[in-house]
């Protein structure tokens, strides 16, 4: 498996880029297919990407709050096409 990244860097890693997106890159919201793709294709060269920690108000309710109050212990792993 390649790189694990939590959902703040993963925002950060797409807002410091220089790609327009169509749908806005911002935390608090869920990633799109578009920023799932960049992110795998292009950040991380073809490599899976686990991405952990997703803002606790985007995910169900019976997700585990991790300790900071704003995220919880979900996860996602991207692969590239």
């Amino acid at each position: 498996m390649g790189c694990l990244k939590d959902q703040s860097t993963a925002v950060k890693e797409l807002t410091s880029c220089s790609k327009k997106f169509e749908y806005p890159v911002v935390w608090g919201n869920d990633l799109q297919s578009e920023h799932e793709r960049f992110l795998t294709e292009e950040v991380f060269n073809g490599t899976p990407l686990i991405v952990t920690d997703y803002p606790r108000d985007i995910k169900a309710f019976y997700m585990r709050g991790n300790d900071d109050g704003k995220t919880c212990a979900a996860m996602d792993v991207l692969v590239p096409k």
